[in-house]
């Protein structure tokens, strides 16, 4: 409920236009629900919503992997064992991160995101690489936290 008044407020306060969040049609079907918290509550706000992760055709297009495929290749037991392992999968995750981050990217911007103020939600892990290639890109990017 907490997160949900913020996100509101965040909205009003930034007159958000539009709302792009780390998830996919995919992932909604994989944890058998109709939408995130988020998606719940945008057509109340009257703002557009975006799931602007790629779902698994898409992945496999654009050349993302999932940690536990890495690890896989890796051979390395999934979850890992050991903070070695988690690293190494995560060193190879980071090209794939990179790759999603750039995706969401280019999704917002097919949204028309270029022309209104957009609000993201996604893992804390990505929002310094999204904030470069957005600045590399001329958009304006403001960090919330």
């Amino acid at each position: 409920a907490q997160f949900l008044e913020r996100v509101e407020k965040i909205c009003q306060e930034k007159r958000i236009g539009l709302i792009a969040e780390e998830s996919s049609q995919d992932a909604l079907t994989y944890q058998n629900i109709s939408s995130t918290h988020v998606g719940g509550i945008v057509s109340k706000l009257g703002i557009e919503y975006l799931l602007c992760d790629p779902g698994s055709a898409e992945r496999n297009r654009i050349g993302v992997k999932q940690r536990d495929k890495i690890a896989e290749e890796l051979s390395i037991p999934f979850p890992p064992t050991t903070p070695e392992q988690e690293n190494r999968i995560n060193e190879v995750a980071a090209e794939s991160d990179r790759k999603r981050e750039k995706y969401w990217l280019d999704q917002i911007k097919l949204q028309n995101g270029a022309n209104k103020e957009v609000l993201l939600i996604c893992g804390f892990e990505h929002v310094d690489y999204f904030i470069e290639i957005a600045k590399n890109e001329n958009c304006s990017v403001q960090k919330i936290s």
